[in-house]
């Protein structure tokens, strides 16, 4: 299943600590990144896994720096594939 992670960054959150801590981490290896971003404010990790745990290891390592927000989501192609479907019936 494809994930988002939205992430806002703490204001407690030091940049070079934040830094050092995304030195530190690594995705598990049942995880599949399609892409990790990172802006002035927050980060977007794109990832797929069929695996629930990822999301709580995320949440839980990144908590003293970031807050995320994680949702499933679809590509643009699935999407319109699911709503044709759905308009067709």
């Amino acid at each position: 299943m494809l994930f988002v992670a939205q992430g806002t960054f703490k204001d407690a959150s030091d940049p070079i600590d934040r830094a050092a801590h995304r030195l530190d981490w690594d995705y598990l290896s049942n995880v599949n990144v399609v892409g990790e971003y990172w802006t002035g404010t927050g980060t977007v990790a794109i990832f797929e896994t069929d695996d629930p745990a990822v999301i709580f290891e995320l949440l839980g390592y990144w908590e003293p720096h970031i807050s995320f927000t994680v949702a499933p989501v679809v590509s643009a192609e699935d999407g319109l594939k699911i709503l044709r479907a759905r308009m067709s019936a």
